[in-house]
């Protein structure tokens, strides 16, 4: 009676814990699971970076347009109505790369203060720069005799030997710790461009893992289109286009794009320019209502390459007759602080006044 009262007992230890260990591991996995699923759905960084801004700023002042919140295709906008009676049209904002709608530099002032002088603002969110590709490499396994400090091989009993410096017969530990760092090197580089490498020397072939499909976005030419049909649909009708840096480039591409939009008489603001080589002669090849517009062209006289790019800009203005073009240099544009932008809005607003299509021009001031 004793031992079966002990088998009994034990058998309960046994088998109690069991089901309670079995319970505590699938447990474990259950909750480690989502911390995987959630690292390969996380969103890259410019997104991670749009949604903040969104969630930092009042709720009246953003707009998704071309879908909600976190689809692939929306795109972020930042508008902000006139601030007094007297309206006196729309100005949509173009950030330069590797910035945003509400950037501090131009931007930020820019989109908050022209309201204050009858002017709408909408600054959207520009399509994010390629990221760059590391260039294809030939990996070598450590059996090449290209590979440092390889072994040479045997060479045959009736063949003559050649002689090679790159060749050692034996190496020692300074030789031995290169060769070890370089096929570190070669693993690590496996584990970030998703390549398989033969580094025992048993085969020579590279064979690449598949590419992860790229997300589709809207390129520029379309989002600036659906920031215009937006303002449209605000009833604004008088429209200009003010760019920084690159966002200058995108705005001459959706206007090579998109000819007739500029028979509404559209106007253009830039701001340290920076456009592509050639696309002003194609521009004056397919776009020739181009010319008519009104164009102010503000730039960091302090750099050489903007003051040089500004003469060029400016001479090919005159050769082709561009009467609406005016270029005006800044010293030290590029340092001025956030906190000071304000004289670049006021420079803009009073260019505005005057030369803006469809305004009514203040004579008192003339």
């Amino acid at each position: 009676m004793t031992k079966m009262l002990a088998g009994i007992i034990l058998g309960c230890l046994v088998f109690g814990h069991v089901p309670a260990y079995a319970e505590e591991k699938a447990g474990a996995e259950k909750k480690s699971a989502p911390v995987t699923n959630q690292r390969d759905s996380a969103p890259n960084p410019q997104v991670n970076m749009l949604l903040s801004l969104a969630k930092s700023l009042p709720g009246s002042q953003v707009l998704w347009l071309n879908g909600k919140q976190g689809d692939a295709s929306a795109m972020l906008a930042l508008y902000r109505p006139a601030n007094v009676a007297e309206q006196q049209g729309a100005v949509m904002l173009l950030h330069d790369r590797g910035q945003h709608p509400d950037w501090p530099q131009f931007i930020h002032s820019l989109r908050n203060e022209l309201p204050d002088e009858g002017w709408h603002t909408l600054s959207i969110a520009l399509t994010p720069p390629a990221e760059a590709k590391t260039p294809k490499r030939v990996l070598l396994s450590a059996s090449d005799k290209e590979f440092p400090y390889a072994p040479k091989k045997p060479a045959a009993d009736n063949a003559p030997e050649k002689s090679s410096t790159r060749q050692l017969e034996t190496l020692t530990p300074e030789q031995l710790a290169e060769t070890n760092e370089a096929t570190e090197q070669l693993e690590q580089q496996q584990a970030v461009e998703g390549v398989d490498i033969d580094v025992s020397g048993e085969g020579d072939t590279v064979e690449e893992t598949a590419e992860k499909p790229v997300e589709a976005t809207v390129g520029n030419t379309e989002r600036i289109e659906l920031g215009m049909q937006q303002l449209s649909a605000f009833g604004q009708e008088n429209k200009v286009l003010l760019g920084v840096g690159s966002g200058v480039d995108a705005m001459l591409r959706y206007v090579l794009a998109n000819p007739q939009s500029m028979a509404s008489g559209l106007s253009m603001v830039w701001i340290n320019a920076e456009v592509s080589e050639g696309l002003l002669d194609e521009i004056k090849e397919k776009a020739q209502g181009f010319f008519s517009l009104q164009v102010l062209d503000l730039y960091d006289s302090a750099l050489d390459l903007q003051s040089r790019n500004a003469m060029q800009r400016r001479d090919f203005a005159r050769r082709n007759g561009m009467e609406g073009y005016r270029v005006e240099g800044m010293s030290g544009l590029s340092l001025i602080p956030s906190s000071e932008n304000g004289q670049v809005t006021r420079k803009v607003e009073s260019w505005l006044t005057f030369h803006a299509p469809g305004m009514k021009k203040q004579t008192k001031r003339l």
